[in-house]
């Protein structure tokens, strides 16, 4: 409402005119006004993983834990009168997973957060407003969704030479694949002889990848895809429209998540990872990517208490991860 329509409201219409020329305001001292009770708060930008949700989990390893894996083949022979001739297999195997005790704590004192708009959300009182963590529900998804992004981090980067301190607890699935490709045996990582990608390139070589996997496995039930770093994944974009290949589906995965795409022609999704790099690009098959942990939910899980003597909040989490491959074989790695 304006200042005109006050004055008129409290003073009559006769008067306005006479009043409005002797009535001066000052506003400069005035701070700008700003809504502080808004409900939204803006959190860090991070997305949830999308490869937790994916592998399969051993639980119950504190230290190192074995993850069992038994194969059969059962050829099919003729029944001639009341005997058959043994032609079947059964193979019992295991993979060692190593897990290592990783977490976080921060602590939060709610006196720095009185003279900023989060004391709207403090307790009252002087003594009893030390023991609340303002908006605690939206500080626990921030921190659950970093700690998970953090989490699938070091289960696809992990390096124990890295100069990384998120990274060098224990080796990921990159290394894994990248060590055993370099070795070539038969029963190490298939390697695809690769060059650097482009624009115009990009599809051709991610359909090499998609078409090294070993045919047991392509024929399997298993689901099988292709990792990138975002720089590639736009290569990979760019040329499928300079092709008109306009019927590829690109989505994000989850809420949050990713950037995907179905690659033309092979069923198979290429998903954007954190932390790769230009040219490396990994085949993999999730349901052989083990990983371990002493519980679960461990992983899911935010803890906020208040510490009286130290009189903070503190919130922290921690847990026993790690992560190996049933038979590394069964992984392409390129190679450019």
């Amino acid at each position: 409402m304006s200042t005109k329509a006050i004055v008129k409201n409290i003073f009559g219409t006769q008067e306005v005119s006479k009043f409005a020329r002797n009535f001066g305001y000052d506003v400069a001292d005035i701070s700008e006004y700003v809504k502080m009770d808004a409900p939204e708060i803006i959190s860090e930008l991070v997305e949830a993983s999308t490869l937790l949700d994916k592998i399969t989990f051993k639980q119950d390893i504190k230290n190192k834990g074995l993850v069992k894996v038994m194969r059969g083949d059962i050829p099919l022979g003729a029944w001639s009168g009341c005997t058959i001739s043994d032609s079947g297999t059964l193979d019992f195997q295991e993979v060692e997973i190593e897990t290592k005790k990783l977490g976080f704590s921060i602590g939060f004192c709610s006196e720095d957060l009185v003279d900023k708009w989060t004391s709207l959300m403090l307790n009252s009182g002087a003594k009893n407003e030390l023991k609340s963590l303002p908006v605690e529900s939206q500080v626990k998804a921030l921190f659950l969704a970093l700690l998970k992004n953090r989490i699938e981090m070091i289960m696809i980067n992990g390096d124990t030479a890295s100069p990384d301190a998120n990274l060098l607890h224990f080796d990921g699935i990159a290394k894994i694949i990248t060590a055993s490709a370099l070795v070539g045996g038969p029963d190490d990582a298939v390697t695809v002889a690769g060059v650097p990608l482009t624009t115009s390139n990009a599809y051709t070589e991610f359909k090499k990848v998609a078409r090294a996997f070993p045919i047991a496995v392509q024929e399997s039930n298993m689901t099988l895809g292709i990792w990138c770093n975002a720089t590639d994944f736009d290569k990979l974009v760019d040329n499928l429209e300079a092709d008109n290949n306009f019927h590829y589906t690109a989505q994000v995965d989850g809420e949050g998540g990713a950037r995907t795409l179905i690659l033309p022609s092979t069923g198979m999704k290429v998903e954007i990872k954190k932390g790769l790099t230009s040219n490396e690009i990994y085949g993999v098959v999730y349901e052989l990517i083990a990983g371990g942990t002493d519980s679960e939910s461990d992983m899911a899980t935010i803890d906020i208490e208040y510490l009286t003597e130290a009189r903070k909040v503190r919130t922290d989490a921690a847990m026993y991860i790690g992560v190996n491959l049933v038979e590394v074989k069964n992984f392409v790695k390129y190679l450019a």
